[in-house]
């Protein structure tokens, strides 16, 4: 899995042309099957996910106009998308009220092509074995890092990127957090190594 350099392209040629609905369908047909599995890992719940997954989608298309280009569309979507998943653990924002900041052509259309391109992802049964099970176990923010870093295989700025809140961030800033998940990263390795030596459970 990494960022698609032709659709990059094509999805940032759609935003300046003002061809959102387009951007989305391209961004969702490209990224979308890694995302929704990043929703399932992270939720350990495939409604969950499907409830973040939606969310995210919504905010991804509300935000195309308006998005700088400073990362890749993909690192951005799991920036949107994280946001959506802490937004869910605290019961805040579930994708019914992200919906109503749109009009009702706009909510019938976005539906509809999150519907589309999610295609057969829900009902692909998700494997669970002892070491997500141990994931589970770490605080939220070390389990994203470790998704981001080891599932979807991202250098350490794009990790940053994602883990980082919404914003116009300065190449400082972005590196500070970029060193802050590398220990993050370091952190849960070591919890799950003590996991796997004390058979699951943390001393």
């Amino acid at each position: 899995m990494a960022v698609k350099p032709e659709i990059e392209s094509a999805v940032r040629a759609d935003c300046a042309s003002g061809n959102l609905n387009s951007a989305l369908e391209r961004t969702l047909n490209a990224y979308g099957d890694e995302l929704f599995g990043f929703a399932i890992a992270a939720t350990d719940s495939r409604p969950d996910a499907e409830d973040v997954y939606q969310h995210a989608a919504i905010k991804v298309y509300m935000g195309l106009r308006a998005f700088a280009w400073r990362c890749s569309v993909r690192t951005w979507c799991y920036r949107v998308l994280r946001s959506a998943i802490v937004d869910h653990e605290r019961k805040k924002t579930p994708a019914e009220l992200a919906l109503a900041d749109l009009d009702d052509h706009q909510r019938t259309w976005v539906l509809q092509t999150i519907r589309t391109t999610m295609g057969g992802r829900l009902d692909r049964a998700r494997q669970v074995n002892r070491l997500v099970e141990m994931r589970r176990r770490l605080p939220l923010e070390e389990q994203h890092v470790v998704l981001l870093r080891v599932a979807r295989g991202m250098a350490w700025r794009e990790v940053a990127l994602a883990m980082l809140g919404d914003g116009d961030h300065g190449e400082d800033q972005i590196a500070r957090e970029a060193s802050r998940v590398r220990q993050r990263y370091q952190r849960a390795k070591g919890r799950l190594k003590q996991m796997l030596e004390t058979g699951g459970v943390l001393p």
